[in-house]
């Protein structure tokens, strides 16, 4: 699942892929390719050393293994969801999981693929301690394990194990896939120990403060490292502080596996802060990698602001993508009736009541139109009504993208 930032609502928000497809197209793939449809289970990895004070890397692997699988279309347990299911089972964190605890643990998560193993610390030598990782892949409905996973090195490389396994985790459910090891692992940079450990302590904690703290601590010892440089914006976008959010998110490099999200959110601080030459820029970009509807209507927003008539081309690119949303719909009908183009704007506009019959706004604007009355200086309720989408979620599009371009079996 993605996490995405929900304005309104002032909380960051999860958003299962699914509900982003079509019906027609969801029951095309599941039916087609039962097992590539299936959501995975990564279950913490259990630390048999002695050394508890790494307790965080059995985390920390589970997480870098669900940020691969989310990149590349394929459905994970959200950690939040794993966790209140862990929780509800009475199983304690960095406990040692029997493969009946995992079967029900996949179970109650809905997951037809778990992923769980185990890490031991061998003693110094040369190049310091060395880390070893053995994982499973377990196919839940035949019951079966389809892939057995190890992987070695230095614990100082370990997000460079992490890669490795993680590369092997998605060999294993798409066997034959067109990206090499050696391409694959040039998309993620090795991270620096320490730094990686403030993140994953970050994930772990529950108290806000706490997070950002080890969060801020993480993005300090590794300046480029995207993922605490993303969770700070979207703490700030959350608070609303929109300035201090485009610092953090401007650091999230193009390379990283979440780059389109965190130049989504980019730009929709940009758009706040009154920038929309940049926030356009931000979001053409998007939009040619990831046509999605909120990339597309909040382009058409800024086009709006920028008082370009491309912004029509957005808007109807938005409701190709979700004919059922009825933002882009408003929008195009808004920008119409600042236009003068009154009978195009009426079309727009009973396209949203159709939707949404109660709305006020574009009723409002229909009667304006009916009116031939065109905007009016300093009246707030016509005044910067564009819609803009706050939410980003590129699952079930990578899903469709991935299941055209990937042969749909497990090994």
């Amino acid at each position: 699942m993605t996490g995405s930032f929900d304005k309104d609502a002032g909380q960051l928000c999860y958003t299962h892929p699914m509900a982003r497809l079509p019906g027609i197209l969801f029951a095309f793939i599941y039916l087609s390719a039962p097992i590539f449809a299936e959501t995975v289970l990564i279950v913490p990895f259990y630390n048999s050393s002695n050394s508890k004070n790494i307790n965080w890397i059995g985390e920390s692997i589970s997480e870098d293994m669900g940020e691969a699988l989310s990149a590349n279309g394929i459905l994970r347990v959200a950690a939040d969801e794993r966790r209140a299911a862990m929780l509800s089972m009475g199983i304690l964190a960095g406990a040692r999981l029997t493969q009946a605890s995992v079967l029900e643990l996949a179970i109650n998560s809905s997951a037809g693929v778990a992923v769980h193993g185990e890490y031991s610390l061998t003693a110094p030598g040369q190049e310091g301690q060395r880390l070893r990782v053995v994982a499973s892949v377990v196919d839940i409905r035949q019951m079966r394990r389809v892939a057995r996973l190890d992987e070695s090195g230095p614990l100082a490389e370990l997000s460079r194990i992490q890669s490795r396994l993680a590369y092997k985790l998605l060999q294993s459910l798409r066997p034959g896939s067109a990206l090499s090891e050696e391409a694959f692992l040039a998309t993620r940079p090795g991270i620096r120990l320490d730094a990686m450990e403030n993140h994953i302590r970050g994930l772990m904690a529950t108290d806000t403060e706490q997070q950002i703290r080890y969060f801020s601590t993480a993005a300090r010892l590794a300046p480029d490292y995207p993922e605490p440089n993303l969770r700070l914006g979207l703490y700030q976008l959350e608070r609303k502080d929109y300035r201090a959010a485009a610092g953090w998110l401007s650091k999230v490099g193009p390379g990283a596996l979440r780059a389109r999200e965190a130049a989504f959110y980019l730009a929709l601080c940009r758009h706040q802060l009154g920038e929309f030459q940049a926030a356009r820029d931000l979001l053409e970009k998007v939009a040619s990698e990831a046509p999605l509807n909120e990339v597309y209507n909040n382009l058409g927003a800024v086009q709006a602001r920028l008082d370009q008539e491309s912004a029509l081309d957005s808007f109807a690119k938005a409701i190709e993508a979700d004919p059922a949303d009825p933002a882009a719909y408003f929008n195009a009908g808004y920008f119409l009736w600042r236009k003068g183009r009154f009978d195009e704007a009426m079309k727009r506009l009973n396209e949203v009541l159709e939707r949404t019959p109660d709305d006020e706004a574009a009723l409002l604007l229909l009667e304006r139109c009916e009116d031939r009355q065109g905007p009016q200086s300093g009246d707030p309720r016509t005044e910067r009504q564009e819609r803009l989408k706050t939410r980003y979620d590129e699952s079930g599009w990578l899903m469709l993208k991935q299941f055209f371009t990937s042969k749909p079996e497990v090994n």
